[in-house]
């Protein structure tokens, strides 16, 4: 804005100056008066230059001011990328620390879950030798159990083989005489 000042400020003065010698120039060759009309159109050719001139060097001070506007935004953004940077770098560490931490975590859960595990392997088999022991007793229980119910079954079948065979042996041996003999006697001792 001053720079525009200061280009009117010159223009003026220049216009002012070229204008009285022009006067002056006019005033040695003779009275030669100006009208009023010649006046004017000098002082409107003056503000059409003044314009004109305006114009283009406020374009280019506008770019001037935009490329000064662009180079604070260039400056706002390398400020703002070297905070980013530092945060970053900052971050970073934070994350190396906690990534180590985890690491020395890791470690001590692995040693732990080993461990562990190892003791669940010897309560595991501990059961399961217990479990084993007790099936064992179990099946031995079972066994002595249908040995006892096989020998009553071979002894109830014996027996009916037995009387099978007896009864064969009987019917063999007594004859129809011997049978009427023997239900009488039956029914007398019944009777008595």
């Amino acid at each position: 804005m001053r720079k525009l000042i200061l280009v009117f400020v010159f223009l003026f003065l220049v216009g002012g100056s070229l204008w009285a010698a022009e006067e002056a120039a006019h005033g040695a060759e003779g009275e030669h008066h100006e009208t009023i009309w010649q006046t004017i159109g000098k002082w409107v050719n003056f503000a059409a230059l003044v314009s004109i001139l305006y114009l283009f060097l406020n374009k280019s001070i506008r770019v001037q001011d935009k490329f000064k506007a662009e180079a604070d935004e260039i400056r706002r953004s390398i400020e703002s990328a070297r905070e980013a940077k530092e945060e970053a770098e900052r971050q970073l560490q934070a994350m190396d620390q906690r990534m180590q931490l985890m690491s020395q975590e890791v470690t001590r859960i692995k040693t732990q879950a080993l461990q562990d595990a190892e003791e669940e392997k010897k309560r595991i088999l501990d059961s399961a030798q217990k479990e084993a022991q007790r099936i064992v007793e179990m099946a031995h229980r079972e066994v002595d159990n249908e040995v006892r119910l096989a020998r009553k079954v071979l002894r109830r079948h014996a027996a009916d083989l037995s009387v099978q065979q007896g009864q064969k042996i009987i019917e063999q041996e007594i004859n129809d005489e011997d049978q009427r003999r023997l239900v009488k006697t039956y029914i007398e001792e019944f009777g008595k």
